[in-house]
């Protein structure tokens, strides 16, 4: 399932923004732990239709990372995507 994000990407030290506004969508998917537990697993982020993690470039696979860690940290994705397994079930 596809979900579209807008973040900013801020030094840790200082809190300061350096990448504001950055646009795009994440493909996620719904997986469990050993636990039985739910969670989320970001397996593509996008830019301008661009998959970061399959880039060239590691600056742009360390941004798709972070994008992934919000993603997946973020409670709403994981009750859509438990609603929408739900409505397949």
């Amino acid at each position: 399932m596809k979900f579209d994000f807008c973040l900013n990407i801020d030094d840790p030290d200082t809190g300061k923004t350096i990448f504001p506004d950055i646009e795009g969508e994440v493909d996620c998917c719904l997986d469990w732990d050993v636990y039985g537990h739910p969670f989320v697993c970001a397996t593509a982020v996008y830019v301008n239709g661009v998959n970061l993690y399959q880039s060239q470039m590691s600056m742009f696979r360390q941004a798709a990372a972070f994008v992934a860690e919000k993603v997946e940290n973020d409670r709403s994705i994981l009750s859509d995507l438990l609603a929408d397994a739900r409505e397949v079930a």
